[in-house]
């Protein structure tokens, strides 16, 4: 679904010809309103619903256009691929890279962003989504406007393993970001995947909110 300042919401299948349509419409020159609602994306997987948050972006015409392109390649991988039992670590890197893109179009200089990945990716398969709700919550939680935030999101492959590690500034709401619905859900989706072959440690501090998480390869 998508939504312009002022236009009706429009439900339209994501193909590559709607995006580059909408990127040419009048919305998106440069006299246009840059103001656009994403209001969501989602598809089912092994009983777990993956579904973004609500998005407002008050921008420039030549912002809101990349952030079109950017939106467009999470809403392919969800839509085209994220539907197989696994998918290449490569393409699942790839995937958060966009997602933190699109973030650091939405905040801009407010909020401290850092991601670091591996040099060289391993070709081997994972289950996909794994990572990303920890991500939108650091983003949901960590932000604020009124104090300094940053988020970290760093992920390392060594003997076998991969290790994924979240971080976020605390701003006093990580009770939320314990004891969400969405954080039972990754735990019950881990236990069904890996049994107890997974480290999945929480852990929250006077400034910081950190999540670790180590899985095998497939």
């Amino acid at each position: 679904y998508i939504q312009t300042k002022g236009g009706p919401l429009m439900k339209k299948r994501i193909t590559d010809d709607f995006f580059k349509e909408y990127v040419n419409t009048t919305h998106m020159k440069p006299n246009g309103s840059g103001l656009f609602s994403f209001v969501r994306y989602d598809t089912d997987m092994e009983n777990d619903r993956y579904i973004s948050d609500l998005y407002l972006f008050d921008m420039d015409a030549g912002k809101a256009k990349r952030t079109i392109v950017e939106l467009s390649k999470l809403m392919r991988y969800v839509l085209y691929e994220a539907s197989n039992r696994t998918i290449l670590l490569s393409r699942e890197i790839q995937f958060l890279d966009n997602y933190i893109a699109l973030m650091k179009l939405r905040y801009t200089g407010r909020v401290r962003i850092e991601c670091c990945m591996p040099d060289e990716v391993p070709e081997v398969q994972i289950p996909p989504l794994l990572f990303i709700s920890f991500v939108e919550n650091a983003f949901k939680h960590g932000v604020s406007y009124q104090e300094e935030s940053f988020i970290r999101v760093f992920m390392s492959v060594e003997d076998g393993r991969l290790a994924f590690r979240c971080s976020n500034s605390n701003h006093g709401r990580s009770v939320e970001q314990h004891h969400g619905i969405g954080l039972e859900n990754i735990r019950k989706r881990l236990r069904l995947l890996f049994g107890q072959d997974y480290t999945l440690s929480i852990n929250e501090r006077d400034d910081s909110f950190n999540v670790l998480l180590i899985i095998p390869l497939l």
